[in-house]
């Protein structure tokens, strides 16, 4: 993987970090950022600093891994400028990997930074790009 990414995993879509910003381009039906959350669990927070079209996307876990079932937070983006978005995880035992799913559009999607926090766990990974 691309060491820019700080262990995040693109998937159906390009990404590029310029400038502390991850840039994310060629977006196809089905784009997300991937990451293992290994040490993360119970009820969980994400952040995320996001700049990207007016949208309906999801944040989800898959407790078992990239072959498990998928638990969803929904989230709905304002549109056109930067913002700070959190998701609910109402975990009830690790996260396993997570993926921020992104709303497919034709310009680029921004993220400036992600934030995972585990509140039983008190554990916080935060990645600034």
């Amino acid at each position: 993987g691309d060491p820019a990414l700080q262990g995040w995993k693109a998937r159906g879509c390009t990404a590029k970090v310029r400038d502390g910003i991850l840039r994310l381009t060629n977006m196809g039906d089905a784009c997300f950022l991937g990451f293992a959350a290994g040490k993360h669990g119970g009820p969980s927070v994400a952040r995320f600093r996001i700049k990207a079209k007016a949208g309906v996307s999801h944040f989800d876990w898959l407790p078992g891994g990239a072959g498990g079932e998928a638990r969803r937070g929904s989230f709905t983006l304002r549109g056109g400028d930067w913002e700070e978005i959190t998701v609910e995880l109402p975990a009830t035992g690790p996260l396993g990997i997570v993926r921020l799913y992104l709303p497919m559009q034709e310009q680029s999607v921004e993220i400036d930074w992600i934030e995972l926090v585990s509140k039983a766990a008190d554990k916080t990974t935060r990645t600034e790009f």
